[in-house]
């Protein structure tokens, strides 16, 4: 699915937004997972999935036990990161 330079990533406001609400040790993990997730998206630490209910259409990886990255995927090469977050954000999942 990614291209030779990986996935582009695109992030949204409300992304960003969760971003800078978590704690520094989140944000670090995050980077190191991006870089994965760009290399390969279904690599299988990252535990990519299909989202279903009021999030259908959308997929997860997750960043560490408790917390998951919501996204898009735009085209074969792009994404849109919608939020971040633990796992209850998904409400009725």
């Amino acid at each position: 699915m990614p291209n030779e330079n990986g996935i582009k990533i695109l992030r949204t406001a409300r992304f960003l937004k969760s971003v800078n609400r978590l704690p520094s040790k989140i944000q670090k993990k995050l980077i190191a997972r991006e870089v994965r997730f760009r290399k390969s998206p279904f690599a299988p630490q990252l535990h990519t999935h299909k989202l279903h209910g009021r999030f259908q259409g959308y997929w997860a990886y997750s960043v560490d036990f408790h917390y998951r990255v919501i996204f898009i995927f735009e085209d074969e090469h792009t994404v849109t990161y919608y939020d971040i977050g633990p796992h209850h954000m998904y409400g009725d999942e």
